[in-house]
């Protein structure tokens, strides 16, 4: 429920509202089925836009890596979301290549 609500508000431009919800979202995804599960890969997804759309271009990518790392784990590195997560990284300008301190 806490991801539907976080991408609610992010697909309407909530950024500020959607983040709290985003990482509450991953915490509570980690803990109930563990931190290499697919489904935790999406959640993170999901907080690495909304960090995105806020400007956290290097707190985005972290969360880009984490969640292209769990792909890549469980779906194998030829799966669509596991491409998804790749191009993601891949469009973030060069700037945020440096992890936000």
């Amino acid at each position: 429920m806490l991801g539907q609500a976080s991408t609610y508000l992010h697909e309407r431009g909530l950024y500020a509202q959607a983040l709290p919800l985003a990482k509450r979202a991953v915490t509570a995804t980690e803990v109930a089925l563990g931190s290499g599960h697919v489904d935790l890969g999406w959640r993170i997804d999901e907080l690495a836009h909304v960090l995105m759309e806020l400007g956290d271009l290097g707190g985005a990518r972290t969360q880009l890596e984490r969640a292209l790392h769990i792909s890549e784990t469980a779906l194998g590195p030829d799966h669509p979301q596991t491409h998804a997560a790749r191009s993601a990284l891949q469009q973030l300008p060069p700037a945020a290549t440096q992890p936000s301190a």
